[in-house]
Parts: structure tokens; sequence; C-alpha cells
């Protein structure tokens, strides 16, 4: 269950809303404090500026420095000015430079200002004002410079990794970017003077260590002073001109600016790129899968570098190139593969060469297979699921050992799985394996809440759970949940005037209802049924669901079967029986007339009734993530048949297909999910109209109120309409027949928080003898469309997104949307959920 707001808002959802509001705002200004404390250490830092740079935006070098400018957003922590931070903050933008290619960038001491100077780019320090810079000893021309070892660099963006070691003087960035001793200036810093702010000339010390420039008590005195050039005003006592260059002391600046200012220089290319390889021959007989000569290994890691002659260097792509040869080496058998690089500097040419050592080690085979951990779990589980994916004599494969690794964490027995090749293995050709698992608790209860707010609909229940995971002494799973609540229909408020009896120039409407909610049941699980890759389940559930229109009752048995097919391909297959009632306070109603379907003959949607089927499901899932995915793809599908006997016979259609793509990695993905889907009555009869399909909510069509994309029909309905009619009984929703969504997103991380922006599009068909015709053959003046923009807070369950969406047009009517202060509504709502809409 998620709020998601909409619409047209009473006094309650205002206060609902604001509420909300405040909890997630609280919170996430809570997790942006605890992330960065911040200590008192000197006045606020109110700016951090960038001079100079061409290639990169001031965000992407601010966002490498530890210093960080105060938030103009209330409630956030102030960030105080530490002045030990600016000289690492002046290497770790020269690292940033040089990860990109630029090996001549110079970048200034960092200078500090007050903030209303900063204001004036005129009156800030310029570069001929601050000549110092971070000591980089870059050789002179025609000397070639090897950078050893960079692929020792870490490639996290959230953490800038420092700069390849240079080797003429043995001497790194990291430790010419160390402050200097006590006493002693910083390499090539000078003391400069910097304009004042009409107090009279100023010493201003530069580098890191840079402090407030002094201030004089009487700004007046000191300014006439300095005119005068001999005389104090109103004292006519004579200075010594001395007196005058010394600083003075003055309140310093509550309030200042940071100054980075950079040369960048220029970005160096890709000369030439060379590959060493050394093998040791020799494989057991009868395993002669992956030739182990030098041409077929040159070959494979030749494939993997992407990093070619001519390119702009980048340090990130290159160790990119390095992790893919020893992936690929691993796939190849080559378990003790090593690999090695180096970056070599020709500064005359403004270009380096890349030299790659590939040490391929043994061609490798797996043997034994060592399990620790266990306490109360049988080693013949884990032994059974080893022996699928890792066969001893088998060839090494680094994909196998991750495959295991998840197939061992899938069993739900354990709250860690380590697979790695034993290290008394090394440079054998006999691989070893140890599994490490922890344990976790077997039996767990939950508790926990929901509430749902939408113009049309809320819902405020208490959910509770119980499950063992190892029952019995076995790999059985036994579940008991329940779900128990209350729904609030308010009723639909339109203030359009549309051609249906029951509306005025005020608008349409239809009362609300309420009734309770109940969802609970039992489910039983074989994982590995009878030593098979077979998942057995049954389960048995009572609900008592509302919709905008009705209360229904429903029992229900189901038998399932699923199975893994690969590492991506998973099937699913299911047999059920339903009973669909009416709650106590509905009428009894077996069926209802569903008026002239487009020039058809009349017909009927059965209310009450037995439902048996059958059902299969496919999906294949290459998806990064689950929870929040930033590349792969997401296909299934879902058929249902019933009509074997009972009071319903048709055949439902899903499918479902998502791809994300990351356009920018890091910094900007392109999310699309397609949904579609269609009912087709069999015999004159189809489904109840609880399994129709409806629209409309935070994760299908945002923009509009929950299931608002839906139809409307009764006894006395002439046709199926979009907008309840009470005075002809036109007022029960029952969805539709045919069904199709699509939704667009562009995802921007930023940290821990994203922006997103996403357009969506649905259209719901209600038809008897012509579905397939309706699904295959939609109109677009049909589809609702609808634009927005949202927010996203990464949290350890998923991302806490905020959706406003707006819709574009209507081709169904609706309500309004949320109400806007001094006016009338607007076609737009608000979503607030756990999780991505898709």
């Amino acid at each position: 269950m998620y709020p998601s707001l909409h619409g047209r808002f009473a006094p309650g959802d205002t206060i609902a809303v604001t509420f909300l509001a405040i909890v997630t705002f609280a919170a996430c200004a809570t997790a942006r404090k605890s992330e960065l404390p911040a200590i008192p250490k000197g006045p606020v830092v109110a700016e951090i500026l960038v001079e100079g740079n061409r290639a990169f935006s001031d965000g992407e070098i601010i966002s490498a420095i530890y210093s960080e400018a105060t938030s103009k957003v209330l409630f956030w922590d102030k960030r105080y000015l530490d002045t030990g931070e600016l000289e690492t903050d002046q290497a770790r933008v020269a690292n940033f430079y040089r990860l990109h290619g630029y090996f001549d960038v110079v970048v200034n001491p960092i200078q500090i200002v007050p903030h209303r100077r900063a204001l004036f780019r005129e009156e800030r320090p310029t570069p001929g004002q601050a000549t110092a810079t971070l000591d980089i000893p870059i050789p002179g021309p025609g000397v070639d410079t090897p950078l050893v070892q960079a692929g020792s660099v870490p490639t996290s963006p959230q953490h800038l990794p420092p700069s390849p070691t240079l080797v003429p003087n043995g001497e790194s960035i990291a430790d010419s970017a160390k402050p200097p001793p006590p006493g002693k200036p910083a390499p090539g810093s000078t003391t400069a003077s910097s304009p004042g702010d009409g107090m009279g000339t100023e010493a201003w010390p530069t580098g890191a260590q840079a402090a407030i420039p002094p201030q004089r008590p009487d700004a007046t005195a000191t300014r006439e002073a300095s005119r005068a050039g001999k005389l104090e005003a109103g004292t006519g006592r004579t200075l010594d001109p001395a007196e005058l260059s010394k600083p003075t002391a003055r309140p310093e600046p509550s309030r200042v600016a940071l100054v980075i200012q950079v040369e960048e220089g220029t970005r160096y290319r890709v000369k030439e790129v060379r590959v060493d390889v050394e093998t040791r021959g020799g494989e057991p007989s009868g395993h002669a899968r992956v030739s182990p000569e030098h041409d077929y290994l040159r070959a494979l890691v030749t494939r993997q570098i992407r990093l070619r002659e001519g390119a702009f260097f980048d340090l990130r792509a290159q160790q990119a190139d390095e992790a893919a040869i020893q992936r690929a080496l691993l796939q190849a058998s080559h378990a003790w593969a090593k690999v090695s690089s180096e970056i070599i500097l020709l500064p005359k040419e403004g270009a380096v060469r890349l030299r790659y050592h590939v040490d391929a080690g043994p061609l490798c085979f797996f043997g034994k297979v060592r399990i620790t951990g266990l306490e109360q779990v049988d080693e013949r589980i884990v032994m059974l699921r080893v022996r699928r994916h890792l066969a001893p004599g088998s060839p090494f494969r680094q994909d196998t050992i991750v495959q295991l690794q998840k197939a061992l964490y899938d069993l739900q027995l354990f709250q860690s799985v380590t697979v790695l090749p034993a290290e008394t293995s090394r440079d054998k050709p006999t691989v070893d394996v140890e599994v490490t698992v922890g344990e976790r608790a077997f039996k767990q209860i939950r508790v926990g809440g929901g509430l749902k707010q939408e113009t049309n609909w809320q819902e405020i229940a208490a959910h509770t759970s119980w499950a063992n995971r190892y029952f019995s002494g076995r790999l059985i799973r036994l579940s008991l949940d329940a779900l128990a609540g209350w729904g609030f229909s308010p009723g639909l408020q339109s203030r359009r005037a549309y051609t249906t009896a029951d509306c005025t120039e005020q608008g349409c409407s239809s009362e609300g209802r309420n009734g309770p909610i109940l969802d609970m049941g039992a489910d039983f699980s074989l994982p590995d049924f009878k030593g098979r890759r077979v998942t057995a389940g049954a389960s048995a559930r009572f609900r008592v669901g509302q919709t905008l229109s009705y209360g229904y009752m429903s029992p229900k048995l189901e038998l399932t079967a699923s199975r893994q097919l690969d590492r991506h391909l998973a099937a699913g297959f299911g047999t059920g029986m339903e009973q669909y009632l009416p709650t106590p306070d509905e009428p009894s109603r077996t069926a209802f007339s569903t008026g002239d379907l487009e020039g058809e003959d009349s017909g009927t949607i059965r209310f009450e009734g037995l439902l048996t089927y059958l059902q299969q499901s496919f999906s294949y899932d290459r998806r990064d993530h689950i929870l929040a995915p930033e590349r792969g793809l997401y296909a299934a599908v879902v058929f249902q048949e019933a009509g074997l006997f009972g009071d319903f016979a048709f055949v439902k259609v899903v499918p479902d297909l998502r791809v994300y793509v990351p356009i920018v990695p890091d910094r900007l993905i392109l999310g699309v999910r397609y949904s579609t889907g269609a009912i087709v009555p069999i015999s004159g009869k189809s489904a109840p109209p609880v399994l129709y399909f409806e629209l409309g909510g935070g994760s299908t069509v945002r923009g509009i109120p929950w299931n608002a994309l839906t139809y409307y029909t009764g006894a006395g309905c002439e046709i199926p309409s979009p907008v309840p009619d009470s005075d002809n009984q036109c007022s029960v929703a029952t969805g539709g027949t045919v069904f199709h969504l699509a939704n667009l997103e562009v995802r921007v991380p930023l940290g821990e928080m994203g922006v997103v922006a996403f357009g969506d599009a649905g259209h719901v068909a209600l038809a008897s003898d012509q579905v397939l015709r309706a699904w295959a053959t939609p109109s677009p003046n049909d589809f609702l469309l609808s634009v927005g923009v949202g927010l996203r807070y990464r949290t350890p369950v998923g991302p806490v997104r905020l959706d406003f969406g707006y819709r574009v047009h209507e081709p169904v009517p609706l309500a309004p949307g949320l109400a806007i202060v001094g006016g009338g509504g607007c076609r737009c709502g608000i979503h607030l959920a756990i999780g991505e809409a898709f």
C-alpha cells in the first residue's frame, strides 16, 4: 500500500497531505544531517565558485571536493569553513582533471573571500594575483613518464580516487598534496595583494592555509588615512608608512565564498595501445574446450579494450577495460590470471601510451567444494544446489561462482553467502571452492500498516504475517498473513457538464460508499520438489474487497509450480478455483446488462459465480537491480484460461515489456514500459468484473485518480459510459476488457536524491465480441496522456518517490484534479510512494 494523492482536497485531505509532506521532508533532512555532520570551525560557507573551467561544469568540479556550500533549503545544517580541507580539495580538483586526461592542469590555491565580495566578479582574486599551483611534477619535453599500476585507482563515482603515481622522482599526487611543515610555505605559494572593499590595501595570504583578511575596527578612519597617506582621521597624528602595510585586526565576515581557479590545459589522447600476454601451457587431457594458446588469449584480451588509439584518455575508461580483461580471462577458465597496466605520458606530444601486461596463468578446472558456517541446516540441502551449478572437473567459470552464490542466497536460509576459490589452490590447475554461509532466523513475525489516499478512494489497513522458512527441519516454507482495514469512496465530482441524465451545469456526481477490507490466507511451498528444480506450492485465501462501486467476497484455492529455467528465464504454472459473492451490505446481483455495445446485441456481465482456471507465466529478467534498475530488460507474459467448469469462460492475456538504458552512465537513465492485455469471452461468457482492467494512479497513468480510467454500466444503462449515471442505474464501474499502457521516464540520479521527468499514456476499452479488434486497433484519440516530474530519495527498501502528473487531455470525462488555492481545479495529481513506478 502506498499513499497517492489526487484531485480536489477536502479539509481532511489537506491535513493528510501536509502531514505526509512534513514527515517526508523531515526524514530526508534528518538523513542528510546525519550523513554530513557540521562542526563549526569558522564562518559559514555560503557559496563555492569555479573559474576557468570549460570542459566540466561547476557542479561536476564542486562534487569532487570535500568542502560544501550551505544549502538554501530550510532546516539543512550550515557548512562552516575548514581551512584544513582546502589543500586536499585543491589536490582533488587536479586529480579530477587528470582522471579525464588533463595532465597539464594548473589548480590555483583556493581563495577565501567575503560572500558579498564574491557577488562582484571584478573584486574576486584573479589567477594573476595567486600564482601558486599544486606541485605536480611533469617531465620536460621528450621524456616518457610511466604512471605505474593505474588499475589500482577505485572507480566509485561517489568517492573520487587519487591520481596514478608519477615515477620519475617517486612522488605521487597524494604526497605532493600534503600540507607543508609548520613554518614553511606551501610549494609555489606566494603572498599577493587583493583589492580591498573600500577599506584600504590589505595583505592576503594565498594557499590552502589562507586566513580571513583582518578588518580594522573603524573603516571610515582607515579609508581617510589611506587617502591622506600619513594622517589618521580625527586625530591628526602622523602615522608611520610601515604601519599602513601591516594587517590590523577587524571582525571576520560571518559568510564567505570559496573561489576555485583552474587552467585546464590540453587533454591528452591515446597514441598507442600495447598488449603483452604471458601464458603457461598445459591442460588436463579431455578438457580441450578453451585453447590456452598465446594468439587466442591475445585476441581475447584485445577485444575487451574500448579505449583505442586516437581517443581522448580517460582513466575510468582505462580501468573499465582492465576490469573487462580480467573478467574475460576468468570466463576463459584462467582463475589465477593477473592483469596490470602502465600509462606513459608523452608531454611533448600531448598523448599517452597504454601498456597491458597479462599473466594468464594455467587453465583451471573446478575441484572439491567445502562448506562452512552450517549449524542447523542440513548440508545435503546446500550440496544439492552446489552440484547443480558446479561439478568437479568442469572448466572454471566466474559466472558459475556468481550463479551458485545467488542460488544459495535464494534458499532464504542464510543472511550471508560467500563463494570464493580456495587460496590453497592458487596457481594450480585444479581450483577448490570455499562456501561460507551465515544462517538467519528461520521464523519471522512482521506487523505493519498502510494508508492509501486518492481523490476517489481512501484506505487504511493493518497487516501482520508469520513465516517459517525451514519448517520441521526441511526445506519447507509456511506463511500465514492477514490484512484488515476499511475503504472509503467520497464519490466523483466534476465541474464540467456532460450529456448524461444526472449532470447539471455545476457538474456530474456519484454517491460515495465505504466498506471493510480483509485479506487473509496461508501459503505452503516446497522448493526442490522431489529433488527436482521445481518449486511447488499451495495457497488458501479469503478476501473481502471493495471497488469504486461495489463490495465482494472471494474464497480462493490455488496450486502452483515454478521453475528457474536458467539464470534469467523463469516459468510458472498454476490452477485455481474462486467463488465471487456480494458482501452482506450489497444487493444480491447475479448479472447485469451492459446495454447496447457499439451496435452489438445487449449482453450481460456476470457478477456472482464460480471461477476455475489454468494459468501460465513466463518471465525474462536481465535488470541489474530489481528495486531501482538502471540498465537491462524485463519481459513477461501471463496467460489465464477459464471455462473447464463454472460460471465464467474466457482467455486472458497480459504481456509486459520494460527496457532500461543508461544514456549517460550514473547520470541519465532512460526507462520505457509497454503493457497491454485483453479478456476474450468464450461461448458468450466472460470474466467477473473484478478481473477487468482499470488504469490510473501512481504506478500506471500518473495525474489521474486510482482506477479512474474505467467504464460504468448497469441495468438501465443505454451504453457503457466513462461517467456514472445514478438516475439510470448506470453507476457500476466494471473496467474494460482491453487496455494499453505506455510509460517513459528520464531518471537523473543525484547521489541519494534524484529527479525524474515522465510521460504516461493509457487506454481502456469495454467490448463484447469485438475484443480482438479493439485490442489490435486502438484509436490514438482514445489514449489519456499525462506528463510530469518527480523526486526520488534512495532508501534501503527502495526509492521514496514523489511525482506530480498533469493530464494533457481527457478523452474520457474525469474529475478535474488537484484544487489550486484561489482558483478552480487543475487536471493533475500528486503521488507519494515507495519504489519506482516500473
